[in-house]
C-alpha cells in the first residue's frame, strides 16, 4: 500500500488545480507532501493558491492540503534516491515551465 509520495509541479492548470484535492491524504495518511517546483511557478501559486503557500491566512478549522514547497532550478536533483532532470517546456510565447 502506498504510504507516502512527493510531487513535481508546474504552474499550468491541471497539475496546479489538483493540489487542493490532496487535503484528505495529508489529513489522514501523510503529515505533509513535498512539492518540487520552480521559483517562477511558486510566484504564480502565490496568486492562485496563496493559502497553500502562506498558511497563516487559513481560517482555523479549514481543511487544506499540508504541502512542503521545495524550490528547484533547471538542474537535476534527487528525490527518494531518484535523479530527476527538469525539462524546460515552452507553453506559448514568453512562458516556459519545467515538465
Amino acid at each position: 500500500m502506498l504510504e507516502s509520495f512527493s510531487i513535481i509541479v508546474l504552474s499550468v492548470g491541471f497539475p496546479l488545480m489538483g493540489l487542493d484535492d490532496l487535503r484528505d491524504w495529508t489529513n489522514n495518511v501523510q503529515p505533509f507532501i513535498p512539492i518540487y517546483v520552480a521559483k517562477r511557478d511558486v510566484e504564480v501559486m502565490k496568486m492562485t493558491h496563496y493559502y497553500l503557500i502562506d498558511t497563516s491566512v487559513v481560517v482555523p478549522g479549514a481543511a487544506v492540503s499540508a504541502l512542503q514547497f521545495n524550490v528547484i532550478d533547471e538542474e537535476p536533483f534527487i528525490v527518494h534516491d531518484l535523479k530527476v532532470t527538469p525539462l524546460p517546456v515552452w507553453h506559448g510565447q514568453g512562458y516556459r515551465s519545467l515538465g
